[in-house]
């Protein structure tokens, strides 16, 4: 296992993750109630939506940066769902 590169995939991820904050936002100012958080009923669909992006752009041939681009998204919206929700460990 080459824990440099998974702590660089971590990295990737954290920056999406900032990236969907500042696109999203912290707070409620798109007129969610709480603190703007999506339900995981939200969050499953909108892996849905990237994965079914995902297969669109894997039948189209080796474009090898543009499915790890939509890969990214899903990590990171996973990431959220689970800061969000909490999450269950692997025991």
């Amino acid at each position: 296992m080459n824990h440099d590169r998974r702590e660089e995939v971590y990295e990737t991820i954290d920056r999406e993750r900032a990236h969907q904050d500042s696109f999203w936002g912290k707070s409620a100012s798109d007129g969610r109630p709480g603190h703007g958080e999506r339900s995981i009923d939200e969050f499953a669909t909108y892996v849905a939506g990237y994965s079914a992006e995902l297969t669109r752009v894997c039948s189209k041939g080796p474009k090898k940066y543009a499915k790890l681009d939509i890969i990214r998204k899903i990590a990171a919206l996973c990431v959220q769902c689970m800061e969000q929700h909490g999450m269950v460990d692997r025991t």
